[in-house]
């Protein structure tokens, strides 16, 4: 195992930065929580998630969060996502507002999920369960939840 996998599976790093929320030993499915939501946060995620799982089908939940900041960052976001969705399976939600409105903005997740040929979810069960994967909730808002409603299917063999 190489020396990074084994100080970061030994780390108690700060909380949702690549924080490991669940572990399934029989099905080798992890659950990891990590709080970027700027483009070289993400990209930057991305490259860990990739050292670190080299050997995993990495499932990613991407949450923008504020639409003013996808709104600004939208062509920063688009670059990255585009660049890492061949070797991550990216799957986008809506945006959480914090508080803001989305009248003014002009911003379709369905739209760009489409336009990247990544999958645009709005809800925990269209993401598909498999064993040797880790799944990896990122964002600044609520998304790090729906890894609690997958842990739930994991143990329920709900798959």
């Amino acid at each position: 195992m190489s020396t990074i996998k084994e100080a970061f599976l030994s780390f108690k790093n700060a909380k949702r930065r690549l924080e490991i929320i669940f572990k399934e030993e029989n099905l080798d499915i992890t659950l990891v929580d990590d709080y970027a939501h700027h483009p070289k946060e993400l990209q930057a995620t991305f490259d860990a998630l990739l050292e670190l799982f080299k050997n995993k089908k990495i499932f990613v939940i991407f949450q923008p969060h504020r639409y003013s900041r996808f709104y600004k960052l939208k062509n920063d976001f688009l670059e990255v996502l585009k660049k890492y969705r061949k070797d991550i399976n990216i799957f986008i939600t809506d945006v959480y507002s914090a508080g803001e409105s989305f009248n003014n903005f002009d911003i379709n997740i369905k739209d760009i999920a489409e336009k990247l040929n990544i999958k645009y979810i709005s809800h925990p069960n269209q993401i598909p369960i498999e064993p040797n994967s880790v799944y990896v909730s990122i964002g600044a808002g609520d998304i790090y939840k729906w890894l609690l409603e997958l842990k739930r299917r994991i143990l329920s063999r709900n798959l």
